[in-house]
């Protein structure tokens, strides 16, 4: 993993800890996507990585939208709910 995409994950995956610590019932992260090129599909850089530390916490997505932005970049917001497992 990269160092962009290290740091993302790693700032993620403390905060989810941090909320589920916390006993949130309900997470929200907001993940900046990168420049995705002219052709507007295909893999978003680091976004399954962040989905799946977070879920590694202990949180289930639930809900996902995104928003195009200027410069061929935009935000996914995602809500996570927690799961029955314990925090790690």
């Amino acid at each position: 993993m990269g160092l962009i995409k290290g740091a993302k994950t790693g700032g993620a995956l403390q905060e989810a800890e941090r909320a589920r610590k916390d006993g949130m019932p309900v997470f929200v992260y907001r993940f900046e996507m990168p420049h995705w090129g002219s052709s507007h599909s295909g893999s978003v850089s680091g976004a399954a990585e962040v989905i799946e530390a977070i879920e590694a916490a202990g949180w289930a997505l639930t809900q996902i939208a995104g928003t195009a932005g200027e410069g061929n970049r935009g935000t996914f917001v995602m809500v996570f709910r927690p799961t029955g497992q314990p925090m790690r």
